[in-house]
């Protein structure tokens, strides 16, 4: 599923073929052929001379969960090591580990140690990248073609770029490096592309930036479509960049110094993205000097050490076991002959744990091996040599595409996409209401990806007067078909829209024009299960002001850091301006005269919020105020009541051209398994307190507060309230819903 991500630049997966003659555009002058040539040569030759070496190695790894559909990134998994390494040619390498720790922070759960440590993957290490005789560093498992495969010339096109020259004064010496791009010459997951450094003297890779050839997208492989559940697709996986610089040491030999990937995966047309980052140093080298630790001598008490084995074949299965499989019969002997071996030493676990030579967690924003500015580098160079995949549709449909609501009654929908070029394509969707059996469609020309992404999309479709809820999300379908609690006030829009999307980490950004007719809707059905034991119906939809409108949308959203244990802030502003003609209702149309009016309004919402974790308790506060000057339409006003503004109202309790609105929350965590130093995200108690009035000034009159109680798991993924409105009568209420505060 994850080749490219899993282990980019391995020689796995090398085919033979490509017989016959170079092709002519292979290379682009004489001059890059014989680079490449003798890089291919001199691939197994870097070595020579090391007669073994030790280094530092240290390595981060962080998964998170955010996107679109989520106010703040949660930090999912992380994991930190650091080992003193030494490799010797012809003997076995020595992997000494000073310091190991992971954890998920979202669940609050920290580090745990298999009982048989030499199964456990916390001491898991490629010896691949200890031998200096390969330019391959591992990321896990699968691979992609290497450009210096024999047959490499056969599926991408080299070119030179630039040339850099480091100069070394004091010994009246200079080595140049020379750039050559290499391009895929198919959009393909097991092919990268990217920008290869060569020292020119001895034709030795000295750098590389690289990406797979093509992003992984699930509604593009039949057999992904078939093992992913329907719920979570379209999947994507795209990797940004993967950096790989090495270091002249001695003057002699590049060895690797830093490595560092960054990628991410989505679900639901990236509604939610799961950011992966990785960064692995080696640092402190000692070459060709007598052994300083691991050598024949006896542990101190609470260590541990065992061998282990790995094959060079990177087509093989590991073995990690104490033993190397016995020899059956002489025809497995050459397979025992490619495990290598490799001692790994051990200390006590509190000091992995506890050992001050642990970088900190990536979540918390430390600085990493590369700085912000090399890897948005590295992105531009790479930006430029991705290919179009072949023209291919591709159709996706599944739970999430089904919707339920007091409008539409039930809505099936299904969508195709086909890719155009390079990071760009044409995504279609239709669905038809069985109330009235009317259609809607959408039609989405995409280019670009992250940071900066375009689209332009013509649509007939139903909207929400909504800037919260979700009503069109799988969780109001569930309370509408289920309860009869329906969430939405509904209009249908036809229309069309450009727009770009930026995102820089912390900061996601938003800007389009739109031109769209917006029209009324009225409540297609009374249907629930609940309807069938008390015989109610569903409420009313509003009715919104047949419109002919334009105009530009703006948005911007930003997040202070990721870790659970920190004080996190979050800032949002949006802003909308629309000009056009509204119609008129019939009593308002004079005798001859038109039958609609010039209308014009500007519409503004800001918020902010703040969580303060402190030890088990947590508090967090969030503050937000609207207003639309102007011609007020009905569709253009705010509508305030449920989880996400005032818990224990229904929607509508508040309506009109401006609000504001502050709730408070304090909360009791408790991990999931609970352990020393794991964050107290995994459950929390909360008790709660909103208020909202329909005037920023905060006029008491027309004052609504609520309070409750609630349960949040994972960091506040998902929460379930128990509240009610403040005034006599007022009902309890239970609320499930997304991404609270805590």
């Amino acid at each position: 599923m994850w080749p490219a991500l899993a282990d980019p630049i391995s020689t796995a997966g090398q085919t033979p073929g490509g017989p016959g003659p170079v092709p002519l555009d292979a290379f682009a002058s004489p001059e890059v052929e014989a680079l490449i040539t003798r890089a291919r040569e001199s691939r197994a030759e870097r070595g020579i001379g090391i007669e073994g070496y030790e280094a530092r190695y240290t390595e981060r790894f962080y998964v998170g969960a955010g996107g679109r559909a989520l106010t703040r990134e949660r930090a999912v998994f992380h994991r930190e090591r650091v080992a003193r390494v030494r490799w010797t040619p012809g003997e076995p390498s020595v992997i000494q580990w000073e310091g190991a720790r992971s954890g998920v922070p979202i669940a609050g759960i920290a580090v745990k140690f298999e009982d048989d440590l030499s199964a456990d993957d916390h001491f898991e290490f490629d010896l691949d990248m200890l031998d200096p005789a390969t330019d391959r560093t591992t990321l896990g498992e699968g691979g992609a073609l290497h450009p210096l495969a024999d047959t490499a010339h056969y599926h991408y096109r080299y070119r030179a770029g630039d040339t850099l020259r480091i100069v070394f004064p004091a010994e009246n010496r200079a080595v140049t490096l020379v750039e050559i791009l290499v391009e895929a010459r198919e959009a393909s997951t097991d092919r990268i592309t990217g920008s290869f450094w060569f020292d020119v003297e001895t034709s030795v890779l000295a750098r590389a930036v690289y990406r797979p050839a093509a992003d992984f997208h699930s509604d593009r492989d039949p057999e992904a479509q078939r093992e992913i559940p329907r719920l979570i697709q379209p999947v994507r996986a795209i990797v940004e960049h993967v950096v790989i610089d090495y270091e002249l040491q001695e003057r002699s030999w590049w060895l690797p110094s830093r490595v560092a990937m960054s990628a991410r995966g989505s679900l639901r047309s990236e509604a939610v993205s799961f950011p992966f980052l990785y960064e692995m140093t080696f640092t402190d080298y000692v070459v060709n000097e007598p052994p300083t630790f691991g050598l024949d001598e006896s542990l101190p008490p609470g260590w541990s050490t065992w061998t282990a084995f790995e094959s060079s074949d990177e087509e093989a299965d590991r073995d990690d076991g104490a033993d190397p499989p016995e020899v059956a019969d002489p025809g497995a002997v050459a397979d025992t002959a490619r495990l290598r071996r490799m001692t790994v030493i051990v200390p006590p676990l509190q000091e992995l744990v506890d050992s001050p030579s642990l970088p900190p967690p990536l979540y918390e924003g430390a600085d990493g091996a590369f700085t912000r500015a090399e890897l948005d580098d590295a992105t531009r160079r790479l930006s430029g040599l991705v290919l179009p995949r072949p023209p291919q549709v591709s159709t996706f449909f599944g739970l999430p595409d089904v919707r339920y609501n007091r409008v539409e009654a039930f809505s099936p929908g299904i969508g195709v996409t086909m890719p155009t070029g390079a990071n760009a394509g044409l995504r279609a969707s239709g669905r038809i209401q069985t109330a009235g059996w009317r259609p809607s469609a959408q039609v989405t020309f995409y280019s670009g990806d992250a940071p900066v992404r375009w689209e332009v999309s013509g649509y007939s479709r139903i909207a929400a007067v909504d800037n919260w809820e979700g009503p069109l999300d799988l969780g109001n379908t569930l309370s509408s078909l289920l309860a009869g609690v329906d969430d939405g006030f509904y209009f249908r829009e036809t229309g069309a829209e450009a727009g770009v999307q930026r995102s820089t980490g912390r900061l996601y950004l938003e800007a389009s024009l739109w031109a769209a007719r917006h029209g009324a809707l009225e409540k297609g059905t009374d249907f629930s299960m609940l309807s069938l034991v008390l015989g109610r119906d569903q409420r009313a939809n509003f009715e919104a002001r047949g419109a002919d409108l334009g105009g530009i949308r703006a948005s911007v959203d930003w997040l202070s850091g990721r870790d659970p244990t920190r004080p996190a802030v979050t800032l949002s502003l949006a802003g909308e301006a629309g000009t056009g003609s509204a119609d008129l209702p019939p009593e308002g149309v004079q005798h001859g005269g038109a039958p609609n009016e010039s209308v014009s309004y500007a519409r503004i919402l800001g918020g902010a919020s703040v969580f303060i974790p402190a030890g088990r308790w947590a508090i967090a506060t969030e503050v937000q105020a609207g207003r639309v000057t102007g011609d007020v339409l009905p569709q253009r006003e705010f509508y305030l009541g449920g989880p996400q503004t005032l818990r224990g109202l229904v929607p509508g309790t508040i309506i009109g051209p401006e609000f504001s609105r502050g709730r408070v929350e304090l909360g009791l965590g408790f991990a999931l398994a609970p352990r020393s130093g794991a964050p107290a995200a995994g459950l929390r108690i909360v008790g709660f307190f909103d208020v909202a009035a329909p005037e920023i000034s905060f006029d008491p009159e027309g004052l609504r507060s609520s309070a409750g109680v609630g349960v949040s798991l994972l960091d506040g993924l998902l929460r379930m309230d128990w509240a009610r409105g403040l005034s006599a009568g007022d009902p309890w209420r239970v609320h499930f819903y997304l991404d609270a505060l805590m």
